[in-house]
């Protein structure tokens, strides 16, 4: 008897718990990115734009890199995976950094600037960092000036 009372009382009854209502979309922003309004927007843009078939950089000497896909994340991190093209070969690859940028003049267009931290690409090293003015157009659309 005792251990029946025993084994009640530790696994005790089932906590109903009410449904929660789902909670709107808020991403935790980096401390080394602009906090304003402005810059917020912008950021929820460019974390929500998939960045496809986009060249970063020339390899130089025929090689050229490649990013299927380029994702930048709220939290000032970055990954992309992709492939180092040499002609006839195509190396497939991934790298990942971390990310910074300027206020954002609007909630489309901003300053951001990125660095390589990780890849396993050849001829690529971590270190690298790149600049641009990135421009946000509705449905996807995007323009890179590098600075």
């Amino acid at each position: 008897m005792r251990y029946v009372i025993l084994m009640l009382a530790l696994t005790g009854c089932p906590k109903s718990e009410a449904p929660t209502a789902p909670k709107a979309r808020s991403p935790q922003i980096g401390a080394n990115l602009p906090q304003d309004a402005t810059s917020k927007d912008f950021i929820g843009n460019l974390v929500d734009t998939q960045f496809k078939n986009f060249r970063p950089v020339d390899g130089g000497g025929g090689a050229s890199l490649n990013y299927d896909l380029l994702s930048f994340r709220p939290d000032g991190s970055w990954s992309a995976n992709g492939a180092v093209d040499f002609g006839d070969e195509k190396m497939e690859c991934i790298e990942s950094g971390a990310w910074e940028m300027e206020a954002a003049t609007s909630k489309t267009e901003a300053v951001v600037s990125w660095k390589l931290d990780s890849t396993d690409c050849a001829g690529q090293k971590p270190g690298r960092a790149l600049r641009a003015k990135i421009t946000l157009s509705n449905g996807g659309q995007y323009k890179f000036q590098f600075r």
